[in-house]
C-alpha cells in the first residue's frame, strides 16, 4: 500500500509512549527503593502514588500498543511489551520492598 504525500503512513506511537513512562516509573521506584529502609510510610505511599500513575498509564499504553502492533504487522511489538513489563516493575519493586521492610524492622 503506497501513501500520499498528505497521509501519513501509520505508526505506535503508544508503545513508545509505554517504554518511556515505564522506565520513568521504575527509575524513580528503584531510586526510592535504594533509600527507603527506615523511611515513613507516609513518604512510602506518596511514592507509591506517584510510580503508579506513569507505571499504570505504561501498562495501558502498552496493551494497546500490542493491540495495534498485530494489526500493523508487529511493529514496534517489542516496544509495547517492554512498556507493560516495565510498568508492572515498580508496583512489584514496592510490594517487595514494603515486604521486605515490614519483615525486617517488624512494622
Amino acid at each position: 500500500m503506497s501513501y500520499s504525500p498528505q497521509m501519513a503512513a501509520p505508526n505506535n506511537s503508544l508503545a513508545l509512549a509505554s517504554v518511556i513512562l515505564g522506565a520513568i516509573a521504575s527509575g524513580i521506584a528503584f531510586a526510592v527503593g535504594t533509600v527507603s529502609y527506615g523511611m515513613d510510610p507516609l513518604l512510602l505511599i506518596l511514592t507509591l502514588m506517584v510510580t503508579g500513575v506513569p507505571g499504570l498509564l505504561a501498562i495501558i499504553f502498552g496493551f494497546i500498543g500490542v493491540s495495534t502492533a498485530n494489526r500493523l504487522n508487529g511493529k514496534r511489538r517489542a516496544q509495547a511489551v517492554w512498556g507493560i513489563v516495565l510498568g508492572f516493575s515498580p508496583i512489584l519493586a514496592l510490594f517487595l520492598g514494603g515486604i521486605l521492610r515490614a519483615g525486617f524492622i517488624g512494622l
